[in-house]
């Protein structure tokens, strides 16, 4: 009876360290990125910005309220916002679980799931400006920088936008799209420089985003 008890013992004492390490692993591929999907990337056009302003530029982020496309299922999720508004520049990193295909294929209508791959989502920029009760003007823009990457059953984006105008507009939002398809599978907010607080308008906060030097243009 004792070396059963102690047996019984062991074996829920391996038991609990089995969980504890799949919870912990868990936990670090939840809050794994590539590197090259979180640094900020100089495109030529934020490059030239650089120089032109004898090195001096200012990056800020902001805390994205609702960073996955569907609040019921996930499929993506978006983090890293960094904007340098007076370049007109917006970075952002987009993830999918790979599990997520069978949506898409379901979605589309596809006849079969499709592989993970890279170049399997395009990706813009929506952006609204003067929303008003009646309706906003809006405006799109193409991701100028695209770089992929994957990591055990996750798939990283990290795009970039140049052009972008961010006087006076409310928000913005990343759209995705399956290959060349016209509807898009879903949306993110990426970007608010308002929004209600049950009553008014308010403004969002943003705070300064710190470059690491390793990123800077040599």
């Amino acid at each position: 009876m004792k070396m059963f008890r102690k047996a019984m013992a062991l074996c829920l004492a391996f038991c609990l360290c089995l969980v504890f390490g799949a919870v912990i692993f868990r936990i670090y591929i939840a809050e794994h990125y590539p590197k090259d999907t979180v640094r900020m990337v100089f495109t030529d056009a934020l490059t030239e910005y650089y120089e032109s302003h004898s090195g001096v530029i200012k990056a800020e982020t902001q805390n994205i309220r609702f960073p996955y496309d569907s609040a019921d299922d996930g499929n993506f999720f978006a983090s890293g916002l960094i904007v340098v508004r007076d370049a007109g520049n917006l970075q952002v990193t987009v993830r999918y679980n790979e599990s997520s295909l069978p949506k898409v294929a379901a979605f589309y209508k596809l006849a079969e799931t499709p592989e993970p791959d890279e170049g399997l989502f395009r990706y813009t920029l929506t952006a609204s400006y003067n929303t008003t009760a009646e309706g906003g003007e809006y405006r799109t823009y193409e991701a100028g920088y695209l770089s992929e990457d994957d990591a055990y059953m996750y798939r990283y984006g990290k795009l970039v936008f140049d052009g972008v105008d961010f006087e006076g507009a409310a928000w913005m939002r990343v759209d995705i799209y399956y290959g060349e398809e016209a509807e898009p599978f879903g949306h993110i907010c990426v970007y608010e420089a308002q929004a209600s607080d049950g009553e008014n308008m308010v403004d969002m906060p943003f705070s300064e985003y710190k470059i690491d030097k390793e990123d800077l243009p040599k």
